[in-house]
């Protein structure tokens, strides 16, 4: 079965509010997705400093233990600045005030996404692998709006999928457009969060003059994403 929103006329209330509807259901499923990647981070620092300050305590300490805890402390101190600022991002997006990019790059946009999203993949035992079949392409966006559509349409691969679901995402781009497509295979999920947030994305999709598509089957589920390379009217 096969899904599809056309491009309707152009609303700047319903394409504020459709915006902000899907920003806030992402939300919703990223932050604790990042809370709990946060919480790890901190409890894997306080863990090596408790163990750092026995190894001190103690006149033989082996430098080499100290020094490997050193090292994972330093590690999941930079988890935790990814994970702080993909908080930020979301937190802070469209805050008044700030001056939001017009540009936006697509195959780095939807790396950001797999990064803030690796929680929830790993929470599932699935597998995210991006293919890009194009150069980085600049697109006319807000670059957190085109956050919200990647993530969103990730998103609805995660909770659809079955577990242990192997995820390829392609990127391509011709001259009037940009596509994402995530595929998976396995019998897709049927729950009322899919239905959703598909509700969400196909509405924000529609008012950046952009498509989305389902193709769903018994053995798979197939997600893509159009979007315009000319200046959106979002």
């Amino acid at each position: 079965m096969i899904s599809t929103i056309a491009v309707g006329a152009f609303d700047p209330l319903a394409a504020t509010a459709a915006r902000l509807a899907l920003r806030q259901q992402n939300l919703t499923i990223l932050f604790p997705v990042l809370l709990h990647d946060v919480n790890g981070c901190l409890n894997g620092i306080a863990l090596s400093t408790e163990l750092l300050s026995r190894l001190q305590q103690r006149d033989a300490a082996d430098p080499g233990s100290a020094a490997n805890l050193l090292s994972r402390t330093k590690s999941e101190l930079g988890r935790l600045q990814i994970a702080l600022k993909a908080l930020e991002n979301r937190v802070l997006a469209g805050v008044p005030g700030q001056a939001p990019s017009r540009m936006a790059p697509m195959v780095a946009t939807m790396q950001q996404a797999q990064a803030v999203l690796r929680p929830a993949i790993q929470r599932g035992q699935h597998e995210l692998r991006i293919a890009s079949r194009t150069d980085e392409v600049q697109l006319h966006f807000r670059a957190e709006d085109l956050f919200d559509l990647m993530a969103g349409l990730a998103i609805v691969a995660i909770e659809a999928a079955p577990p242990r679901a192997v995820f390829d995402a392609v990127l391509e781009s011709t001259p009037t457009e940009a596509i994402v497509t995530i595929e998976h295979a396995g019998v897709p999920r049927a729950v009322m969060a899919v239905e959703v947030h598909r509700e969400m994305l196909r509405a924000a999709v529609r008012h950046c003059g952009g498509c989305v598509e389902w193709d769903q089957s018994g053995v798979g589920n197939r997600g893509r994403l159009s979007l315009p390379r000319a200046l959106a009217r979002s």
